[in-house]
This record gives C-alpha cells, structure tokens and sequence, in this order.
C-alpha cells in the first residue's frame, strides 16, 4: 500500500497522506512508514525521492523485522491438516511484543478501512477461512526487510547507462513496472559501498555491462544484478579505495545540489517568493493577470510559439506586447521578461495557471527575482562542470585499476559514445 504524503504533524510523528490509487487523504504514523521509491526515482549519484511512503507493520528486534501481531490473532492457531499439527502463528514472541492497532492506531483504522481488499490479494489467499488469514495487512513477500532498510546502493533496472547512488534512509523500492523499477545492492563490508558504487558508475563497468547483457528497444540495457555480478572487480590498494569513496560522496553532493537548483529554477518564480518569505524580505506580490491585458490566449502557451510584439502602442509607455498564436499579451518590460523565463523553465504552461503567478509588483523587485534565477543558473553551470571533471577523475582512476592501455580506452570511449 503506497501513499504519498501531503503534509506532516508539527512533530512529524503524524503524517497526511493520498493513497497511489486515489482517495480521501489519511493520517498515519509516521513509524509505521518507509520511504517507497519507484525505478524513475533512481538518478546517477542521486535519488529523487518524490515523497512517496509504503505502509510498514513491522517491528524491529534484535533478530530483525517482526510483524506486529493484532488482538484478534495474536493467539491464533492454525487449522491442522492431515498429519500436520496446527501452529500457533505468534508462537515464540514475547509477552510484552505490542498488538500493532495499540502502537499505530491511525495506521490500524486505514487497514481496517481497506481489509476487504487486502484480504482479496493473491486470489484471495487472505480470506477468512485460509491458512493465511491471519496476515492479511502484511506485505504478500515479506522478504530482505532487513537488507531493504540498511545501507545499499540502489539500482535502476533499466536505463541507456549506469543509473544508481547510495542510499542511506533505508528506502524500499518497486521492484518492476513501468520505468524498470528498481533493486538493491548491499556488500557484506559496509564500508566499500561507495568503492563498489563507483566502479558500477564507471565507463569501464558500463561497456562490460552493454557488451555482455541485454539491449532493449529504445536502446535501453539491463542493469539488473544478473548482468552487474560477472563484473570483474580489481585489485585495489586502500589509497585509490579512499580515492573512489571521496570521489562518490562529491559527486553525490554535487548531483545533489544541481538537482536542488533545478527544481527551483523549474519552479520559478514561486521558489523565489519562498526564499524571500523565509528571510523575511517578500516583497508586495499580485497575480500576473492583474498586472497584464491579454486578449486571445490559448489554453497552453509553448515558449516555441511565443514572439515579441515590441512596444505596446496601445499600452502604457514602457509595456510590452507578447504575441501567442492569435493571442496577445501586454505588460511591463520586466514582467514580460518573467514571462519569458518562467516559459524557458518550463516550456510549456497553462494559460490560467500563468496568469495566476504570483509575482512581485515592483519592476525593481522582478529584477531582483531574475537576477536570483541568473545566479541559480550560474551555479548550475558550475556544477555541470565540476561534476564532469570528477566524472573524468573516477574513470581515470577505475581504467587503472584495470589495466587498460590507452588504446583500450579509446574503444571503450567510442563504443560508449554510440550506445
């Protein structure tokens, strides 16, 4: 059961959350949640988490993960079956082990809601009557819990290169669908999870990868761990070990924050606005469309089709007439240079959505918001670049490690450079 959350307690011990398939909005422990991933989410060197949560009605103890058993079955037995003794299915937990509706009350509202569906999954197997109908809010394949919640690399399934970055929140993933999905990689030592993270993300892991797996259309290859576990892994000293590592932790930075500028550059000028109200320097705002004449617009403007009219002549001095396919749009210098930039950000956007910005009123001001979006894009730019050197740095280190002449490098370069 996957949910996405809306918003949080001011503790953020309760969470408000939309199911995946539509709904009113729950409430839910936060607890009684992990962070769900699906296959899109997995970047190179970063996960983009889009706030999604998989119900969790499991407890942890010194032998791992254990269900968290409900009054009504805590002491169930089984049926017996030919030769076969019932069982009773808590057998072994401890007196004290809390029933799951007493520790996570609004998590057992939500499932009781839904019980009738959950108990109809894997063609009813949940049923009252079956063997299993005691488990009937459990995952159907409870399996590596433990592995799913520590530290591992996560992996895309599918993808025109190597897309995975270490997770350290412990978060659970679709394993197919749309997208590929995704899975988990977890070493036996810990500490050489960035190392081994960096040689999967390396050019030559990529080509041994591309050469000896599967290409599907689209030109996408598997990356799933049949394809990555013949990788050769080479000796190494504990220097260029530490080299990688470091390399991995900048690299997952910098992607990091590249992602954070993106996001806001995508959201201006709204992230703008957020910024200035959380030092307490927001400026007076009103809508676009109170600041603007427009007449004729499409329903979506596409930043392709819009041309610049030149100086209103209808206008106040100083406006600026946009022309949209047959429509028009007329306002102030800077404001119409917003307009380009929110369109250059986002390529296309709903014509009430636009005229619904809100945007600073001043002149002064809109240019001060450009000048925030121009230094954003700078920094992008930046990073881009550093990026890309550590990116050469890595693969530089990873070729020696294996040995490759220069001449090796070449192929794995041109090859890579066409698929």
């Amino acid at each position: 059961m996957v949910l996405r959350e809306i918003s949080r307690s001011a503790d953020g011990a309760l969470l408000t959350l939309r199911p995946r398939g539509g709904g009113d909005s729950v409430i839910i422990e936060r607890d009684a949640l992990r962070p769900f991933l699906f296959g899109k989410d997995v970047e190179r060197w970063h996960i983009d988490w889009q706030g999604w949560w998989v119900v969790f009605p499991y407890l942890e103890t010194e032998a791992g993960f254990k269900l968290m058993p409900t009054a009504q079955y805590r002491d169930h037995v089984t049926a017996a079956k030919g030769r076969r003794e019932g069982r009773r299915v808590f057998a072994g937990y401890p007196a004290d082990f809390p029933n799951l509706e007493a520790v996570y009350p609004h998590l057992w509202a939500y499932l009781n809601t839904h019980e009738a569906a959950l108990r109809g999954r894997e063609n009813g197997k949940y049923r009252v009557g079956r063997e299993d109908e005691w488990r009937w809010y459990d995952l159907a394949r409870p399996q590596s819990l433990e592995a799913s919640s520590g530290r591992k690399i996560v992996m895309q399934l599918l993808g025109r290169s190597s897309q995975g970055a270490s997770d350290t929140m412990g978060n659970f993933f679709q394993a197919g669908g749309k997208g590929g999905g995704a899975y988990g990689v977890q070493l036996l030592d810990n500490a050489l999870t960035k190392y081994f993270a960096t040689l999967l993300s390396s050019h030559p892991a990529d080509f041994f990868i591309k050469t000896s797996g599967i290409v599907y259309s689209g030109g996408y290859y598997s990356y799933a761990d049949a394809y990555i576990r013949d990788l050769p892994i080479p000796a190494s000293t504990s220097a260029q070990r530490d080299c990688l590592s470091r390399l991995a932790r900048e690299l997952t930075a910098l992607t990091g924050e590249l992602r954070g500028l993106e996001v806001q550059a995508r959201d201006f000028p709204d992230s703008v606005s957020e910024e200035r109200r959380g030092t307490g320097e927001l400026p007076e705002l009103d809508e676009l469309g109170n600041l603007a004449q427009s007449a004729g617009l499409p329903q979506r403007l596409e930043a392709n089709k819009v041309q610049e009219g030149g100086e209103s002549l209808l206008g106040k001095p100083g406006e600026v007439t946009q022309r949209v396919g047959k429509g028009t749009l007329t306002l102030g210098a800077e404001h119409a240079r917003l307009v380009r930039e929110v369109l250059a950000q986002r390529r296309s956007i709903g014509r009430d959505e636009l005229l619904a910005l809100r945007v600073p009123e001043r002149g002064a001001d809109v240019r001060a918001y450009l000048d925030t979006l121009a230094g954003w894009r700078t920094r992008m730019a930046e990073l881009r670049g550093e990026i890309g050197a550590r990116e050469a740095e890595l693969n530089d280190v990873v070729y020696n490690l294996y040995g490759l002449t220069t001449d090796e490098r070449a192929v794995v370069e041109r090859f890579l450079e066409r698929f």
